[in-house]
């Protein structure tokens, strides 16, 4: 679990392009 806060950086970046999708869909389903 420690391993966890360990690779932030690179899991953020990775993440990054699919907040955007996640955003969208939750903007849509928000109304």
């Amino acid at each position: 679990m420690n391993s966890n806060q360990r690779p932030l950086s690179p899991h953020l970046q990775i993440y990054r392009p699919q907040w955007t999708s996640v955003l969208s869909i939750l903007h849509r389903a928000s109304g």
